[in-house]
């Protein structure tokens, strides 16, 4: 009977720790709409994404990823139109404890990207650049368009029975709120 109060009291602090709260500060930031001769071009990144639980499981070697939707929409008046475009693009961030390295993998890119710094393997985690949305064919001169961008954390997958163990990590999950960018091609 102690034990199960016990785990009920930890489970509840855990529910209520500022870790929850501090993860819903995440947003996106310098959203930036151009173009090429051929596609339009989408760059930005995620703000306040890395709390120190979500470092200290990369830093004891969770995989982690980070999951940014981003749609592009025609804009009719006060409403969003039809959409014309939707791109789902992942980050993930292994690192290695014998080799003291970060492994950073954005599929938008070929190769993955081998890092000794933290603090530049998060950057990389958290930006993304020159990432092609739709070719410019598709777009009307003149028109108005609306772009919407979320990222979020995916859920950490621990191995049985760790999940069990380690229930509380997906406390360390974050969401952004949707980022609307609206534009004139």
């Amino acid at each position: 009977m102690q034990r199960l109060t016990a785990l009920i009291i930890v489970a509840g602090i855990l529910t209520l720790s500022p870790v929850s709260a501090l993860s819903e500060q995440a947003r996106i930031k310098n959203t930036l709409i151009t173009n090429n001769k051929k596609e339009l071009l989408v760059y930005f990144h995620v703000d306040g994404c890395f709390t120190p639980k979500i470092e200290e499981a990369i830093q004891s070697g969770i995989s982690t990823t980070f999951i940014y939707k981003i749609f592009l929409y025609n804009k009719a008046g006060e409403s969003l139109g039809s959409k014309i475009a939707s791109r789902t693009i992942s980050h993930n961030i292994k690192y290695d404890t014998l080799r003291k390295d970060y492994t950073v993998t954005m599929n938008e890119k070929k190769a993955p990207v081998v890092l000794q710094n933290f603090r530049e393997a998060k950057d990389l985690m958290a930006r993304v650049e020159s990432l092609s949305l739709t070719t410019l064919d598709r777009l009307e001169k003149d028109t108005p368009y609306s772009l919407q961008v979320k990222a979020e954390m995916d859920t950490i997958k621990l191995p049985p029975p760790l999940n069990y163990l380690f229930f509380f990590v997906s406390y360390w999950d974050f969401k952004t709120a949707w980022e609307t960018v609206e534009f004139i091609y």
